[in-house]
C-alpha cells in the first residue's frame, strides 16, 4: 500500500505524526510505503519556458509521485512486497484529500488498486489559462517581468513562499496535455480507470460531528 498525504496539494507530509503509516503496517500483513513530494509553488508553477527542463514543472509534484511508484515496482519484492498488487490510497483528514489523484498515463501499471477519501469534492485541475496568471502573479509579487524558469531557481525559497501567500488560488495540478490529458474530477469517470477496483470514503473533521440539539 502506497500512501499518498493528503494536503490539498499545499501541505503536510508523508512523514507528518499519523501519516507515517506504521501502525498500519504493524496491525496486519500489508507493507505500508509513505513518500513525500514537492507541494505548492516548488510542485506546480507552470512555467511558459522555451527551455524544456521546465516543461513539467506545472505538474512536478504528482510526477514525483509517479517516480515514488517506479521504485516501488522495481524494489517492492526486495522488502516482502508484491509489486503486482500496489494499492494507492489517502488517508482521511481534515481537507484536501482529493489531492493526490493519480489518474495520468505516466502511472498506468505502477498501481493496481486505489483508495480514494476526502471532505471535498470541488478540487479541481488548474486549466492553462489559469496556470499563466498564477505564474504571472508570482513574477509579478516577486519584480520580475516573467516567470522564467531560470531565473526562479535563482531566488531563495522564502521569498518565493512569501509571494505565494499573497496569491488567492492556491497552486495545484495543470491541465497541461502532457501530465493530464483530461481533469481527473470530472464526473464521467475517464477510461484509464475503467480496470482499477475504486474504494471511495468521504472524510470529515472531528468538529463536524458535535451533536446539535434538535430544534423543538
Amino acid at each position: 500500500m502506497v500512501w499518498l498525504h493528503g494536503g490539498g496539494w499545499i501541505t503536510c507530509a508523508g512523514s507528518a505524526p499519523g501519516f507515517d503509516g506504521s501502525a498500519l503496517a504493524s496491525g496486519g500483513e500489508v507493507v505500508v510505503v509513505t513518500v513525500n513530494h514537492r507541494l505548492n509553488l516548488f510542485g506546480y508553477l507552470s512555467l511558459d519556458d522555451s527551455d524544456e527542463r521546465f516543461a513539467d514543472a506545472g505538474n512536478a509534484g504528482t510526477l514525483d509521485l509517479v517516480a515514488a511508484l517506479r521504485w516501488v515496482r522495481n524494489n517492492a519484492a526486495a522488502f516482502g512486497g508484491d509489486p503486482n498488487n500496489v494499492t494507492i490510497f489517502r488517508p482521511i483528514r481534515r481537507r484536501g484529500e482529493s489531492g493526490r489523484a493519480v489518474q495520468m498515463p505516466a502511472a498506468q501499471g505502477l498501481f493496481h488498486k486505489a483508495i480514494a477519501q476526502s471532505c471535498s469534492g470541488g478540487l479541481r485541475l488548474n486549466g492553462p489559462d489559469e496556470a499563466a496568471r498564477q505564474a504571472g502573479q508570482l513574477a509579478t509579487r516577486l519584480g520580475l517581468s516573467r516567470p522564467d524558469g531560470a531565473t526562479l531557481q535563482e531566488v531563495p525559497p522564502s521569498r518565493l513562499l512569501a509571494a505565494m501567500k499573497v496569491i488567492g488560488d492556491p497552486f495545484r495540478p495543470v491541465l497541461d496535455q502532457r501530465s493530464f490529458m483530461r481533469n481527473p474530477f470530472d464526473p464521467d469517470a475517464g477510461t484509464l480507470a475503467q480496470k482499477i477496483p475504486l474504494l471511495i470514503g468521504n472524510g470529515g473533521d472531528r468538529n463536524d460531528f458535535v451533536p446539535r440539539a434538535r430544534p423543538p
